[in-house]
């Protein structure tokens, strides 16, 4: 993956933003684990609210947003 494939944040620049599950302390899938997982937080990038997501696997998550149906990582959350 490229670095322009990466988008860096800081904890400020994120917007706590739970579905209704989440604030019940609900998870999404049984396990925890997933590919596309449902985060409490959004951040603003281009213009729109995006929610991030999370791929996690064995005890070891990665941070994304999608934008235009391109992955782009969350470093620094």
């Amino acid at each position: 993956m490229a670095a322009s494939d990466r988008l860096y944040v800081s904890r400020a620049d994120l917007l706590y933003c739970p579905l209704e599950w989440q604030k019940r302390g609900k998870s999404e899938t049984a396990t925890g684990y997933g590919v596309k997982l449902r985060t409490p937080y959004k951040i603003r990038h281009a213009g729109r609210l995006r929610r991030i997501y999370c791929r996690c696997f064995s005890n070891v998550g990665t941070c994304y947003i999608v934008v235009g149906g391109k992955i782009l990582i969350v470093e620094g959350v």
